[in-house]
């Protein structure tokens, strides 16, 4: 359910408003699952039931996961940019792009 190569989205809904975006996806329902909630920290863990998965920081699981898509950026295009792109998506201080 969270590592699968189908089309995907990962949204952050406040919980009044959970409601209200299940119901604008009823055709999906079967679709839609709880993931989490915010911590304060940078930490992320993943359970099944009472059974925890993986815990690690985000930082570090962004930077496994991406460590494919920088390889073979640093061979189709320019390896320092590619670097670069890469450093950044790794870089915890860094924001992201966010909605305003």
């Amino acid at each position: 359910m969270l590592f699968s190569e189908e089309l995907g989205a990962v949204i952050q809904v406040r919980k009044p408003d959970a409601a209200a975006v299940r119901a604008a996806f009823a055709g999906s329902a079967g679709h839609i699952h709880t993931l989490g909630r915010p911590l304060a920290s940078q930490s992320m863990v993943f359970r099944r039931g009472d059974q925890t998965l993986v815990e690690d920081t985000r930082t570090n699981l962004r930077r496994v996961w991406s460590e494919t898509t920088f390889a073979m950026q640093a061979l189709r295009d320019d390896p320092s940019c590619a670097r670069e792109e890469h450093e950044a998506r790794c870089d915890e201080t860094d924001p992201g792009i966010r909605f305003a």
